[in-house]
Order: C-alpha cells, then sequence, then structure tokens
C-alpha cells in the first residue's frame, strides 16, 4: 500500500502541465480577472483593477494607479 502511495506521487510529479488555450486581453468577452481591489484609472474611468483595465483594451503603459479624478 505505502509503495502504490509514492508510486502514484513520484508519477505525479514528474507530469508535464497542460498548455492552456490563449486568451485574447482585448475581447471583453473571454476576459477572466481576479476580484483584487486595487483601482486603476484608463480614458477618464475607474477600474476595480488593471486586469479590468486590459479587458478593455488599455495597455500597461495607458493605466494610471488610482482612482481617476473627477
Amino acid at each position: 500500500m505505502k509503495i502504490s502511495i509514492l508510486l502514484f506521487i513520484l508519477l505525479s510529479c514528474n507530469s508535464t502541465p497542460k498548455q492552456e488555450k490563449e486568451v485574447k486581453i482585448s475581447d471583453p468577452n473571454n476576459c477572466m480577472c481576479i476580484e483584487v481591489f486595487q483601482p486603476v484609472c484608463f480614458k477618464g474611468k475607474t477600474y476595480s483593477n488593471g486586469c479590468h483595465a486590459q479587458c478593455a483594451g488599455a495597455k500597461d503603459s495607458e493605466i494610471v494607479m488610482g482612482e481617476c479624478a473627477n
């Protein structure tokens, strides 16, 4: 029993990870972001974090940290 468990652990550690599908960031329908509140400003609109701004089409250089000034 212990040998089979050890063998299972060794085999699972050596397996290669699956390739994930590439997601287009500019397409909001395929965009997945974590829900962490770190507000950023892009084109006068405040987004909850940089990922959501990138989903709206922002490039890193266009994102300003913090909420937009009104």
